[in-house]
């Protein structure tokens, strides 16, 4: 393809695609104002800057899980575009195939699967961590809760520290593992316990047993203390399930999990479920190919509207195979990629198809 042609549709897909993150981004902005300021309500404290703040912290975070979706629709908005004013018409005319005229979003896509994987997602992780904890320090919120959490604490002075916990209720942890490394990540120590208290510099497990040198010295107790300078209510704003973890974070977990010899199927399903996020957002412009006609006639929200259901469904089916893959079902390959595997033969063989008509 011409290079004046490949710029001419980079430069109309990038409209379109900063047009949709705009819109989708000032709706869930508001929604999330709207809701947080929901919750807070009754609160003397609350102030429109800090719920501002939280709105915006939030944002990235669900932004992440939405992109390839919005995604795929800034690209069938930007081909309905060019089939409407029969610009897609004439290059089809001039000789270039569909996949040509797709390289220019493909380049692009693939940009941004990096970037979505390497940095966005890290940087919204974060974030959404740091505003838990500012939302709880601001408002005073002293009630956690949830299931299957997780804490990968590394530190220079202190053993390194990996924490799961089953379940949380009030801030107090219920049926805990502790794993203390050494400074190489070796396993030193493994506590399970049925209560966790975050302490001023402590943590307080109770009634539980520690095991040490591979399972072959262990000691029950009714309380233990370990010594840990990590701020209690940032511990508590930490605690995450592997699914809202940072893929740095991940990778840290999964590597001393393994040098270890524990079980870690959470994390690396969590690891594929990102990795096939990132190149659905580069499949994510075959399947907008799919459902583009040589010629529109149409409406221009016929079409999207189609392409829309296909990402509704696409999500739908991701999340099928990841309950599969939770519940044990599924290898976490398989449960990461079979949906993503599945979408790139469908939207190849249907470009294939189409190319031959």
């Amino acid at each position: 393809m011409k290079s004046v042609h490949w710029r001419y549709l980079l430069k109309v897909h990038l409209k379109t695609l900063i047009a949709v993150l705009s819109v989708v981004a000032l709706i869930i902005f508001i929604f999330t104002f709207t809701e947080t300021l929901r919750r807070m309500a009754g609160r003397a404290t609350i102030s429109l800057e800090f719920l501002s703040l939280i709105a915006l912290y939030r944002l990235p975070y669900i932004m992440v899980v939405l992109f390839p979706y919005i995604y795929l629709v800034s690209v069938s908005l930007a081909l309905e575009a060019l089939a409407s004013s029969r610009q897609l018409t004439v290059l089809r005319a001039g000789g270039y195939s569909m996949r040509q005229i797709l390289s220019p979003f493909l380049w692009l896509a693939g940009v941004l699967s990096l970037t979505w994987f390497f940095i966005f997602q890290p940087f919204a992780a974060r974030l959404y961590n740091e505003i838990q904890l500012k939302e709880q320090q601001h408002f005073g919120i002293s009630s956690h809760s949830g299931t299957n959490l997780w804490l990968y604490q590394r530190s220079p002075a202190e053993p390194s520290i990996l924490l799961h916990v089953a379940r949380m209720q009030n801030n107090v942890c219920v049926d805990v593992s502790v794993y203390l490394f050494s400074e190489d990540g070796t396993l030193k120590e493994k506590i399970f316990a049925r209560t966790l208290h975050f302490a001023p510099g402590a943590w307080i497990l109770s009634h539980g047993t520690a095991f040490k040198k591979e399972g072959l010295e262990y000691q029950s107790f009714s309380e233990r203390k370990i010594e840990n300078t990590l701020d209690a209510d940032r511990m508590l704003s930490s605690l995450t399930p592997p699914e809202d973890l940072g893929v740095y974070d991940l990778f840290s977990i999964v590597k001393v999990r393994k040098k270890n010899h524990l079980y870690e199927k959470e994390h690396i399903l969590a690891l594929h479920a990102l990795g096939a996020k990132a190149v659905l957002i580069f499949l994510m412009v075959f399947v907008a190919g799919c459902f583009q006609k040589k010629h529109s006639r149409g409406k221009k929200s016929v079409s999207v509207a189609q392409t829309l259901l296909c990402g509704l469904f696409l999500h739908f089916f991701m999340d099928i195979f990841h309950s599969l893959g939770i519940k044990g079902v599924l290898a976490p390959f398989w449960a990461g990629w079979t949906s993503v595997l599945l979408t790139g033969a469908f939207s190849f063989a249907c470009l294939s198809w189409k190319e031959e008509r």
